[in-house]
Order: structure tokens, then sequence, then C-alpha cells
């Protein structure tokens, strides 16, 4: 079944929403929480714990941690490039106009395909890791992590789509 989903005019523009301060503070707390355990002093210390703890539920490769500050970040480059995807996306949504209007004319069974195309090299590097905890290059590891994220991005725009109310015309 095809969506039929009216592509964005071209002068829209993004909608700020309030997930949108939590994906921006997702992106900005791995990066704070090396500068503020190496400041170590309150309420800094208290915050990076905290963006450590939170880290270690979403990361599962902490070995594989970028330093900066002296300190481990808080995500491996896998999960944080992805994040980075993700955000970026959300953010410019629906823009670029011509993309998604591409996007939404090819069929489902073939947006499944791609997506899965892009988010598989991330999930073997993830397994590959996980397994053996080779010394891939951070370079590679960010790379293959903005493949997948822009391959969930897209997954998760073809949800929302699947799980938004129809709009009522007048």
């Amino acid at each position: 079944m095809q969506k039929s989903v009216a592509p964005p005019n071209a002068t829209s523009q993004p909608e700020w929403r309030w997930w949108h301060v939590l994906l921006l503070l997702a992106l900005l707390g791995p990066i704070l929480a090396p500068l503020f355990r190496s400041i170590g002093t309150q309420p800094f210390a208290g915050v990076a714990n905290a963006v450590y703890w939170l880290g270690n539920l979403v990361c599962p490769l902490p070995a594989a941690d970028i330093v900066l500050f002296g300190q481990p970040m808080a995500v491996c480059p896998l999960c944080y490039s992805a994040l980075i995807a993700i955000t970026a996306i959300a953010l410019v949504y629906p823009l670029p106009t011509r993309f998604w209007a591409c996007w939404h004319r090819i069929s489902w069974p073939l947006q499944l395909g791609a997506m899965l195309l892009l988010i598989a090299p991330w999930l073997a590097l993830y397994t590959i890791f996980q397994r053996s905890q080779p010394a891939y290059s951070q370079t590679v590891m960010l790379l293959v992590g903005l493949v997948g994220g822009t391959g969930m991005a897209l997954l998760g725009e073809m949800l929302a789509g699947l799980v938004a109310l129809p709009k009522e015309t007048s």
C-alpha cells in the first residue's frame, strides 16, 4: 500500500518541536561530559556523572570512546554519529523538499530495503566490535554511524507517517 503524502511546498520551514531540544541536548551531553568531568567541581561533576550514566544505558561500546579534554566521551563514535544524522534530518525536515517528494513516491518495500541497506553496516560493525573489539579507526566508526543514523531517521519518518492521524480537509 503506497502512502499518499503530499510533499511540503518549497517555502515551508522546519517547525521547532520540544523533541528537537532533547535531540540537541543529547548531542551536547557526550561532548560536555568530558569537559565537566575534567573540571571536577560541583555542579559540573554531578552533571558529568549523570551524562555518563545515561551514555552507559544507551551505548553498548564504551571501549571505543573518543577522548576529549583527557576524558572519554559518554558514547562511542557509532552512537554519536548516528545521533548526529538523526538530529540533522529531524531539524531540517521537511527540507529538502525535492528529496522527500521523491522518497514518498517510492513504494514502501523499496523504502524499507533502502533503510535496511543503510542500517546493516552500522549493525554489522556493532556486532563485530562486541565480539572481538577490533581496532577500528574512529573515523570509520563515525562514517558508518552517520550512514546507519540516516537509515534510522528514514525509518522513523516512515513509521511516523504510518501512525500519524490523517489531516482533515475542509
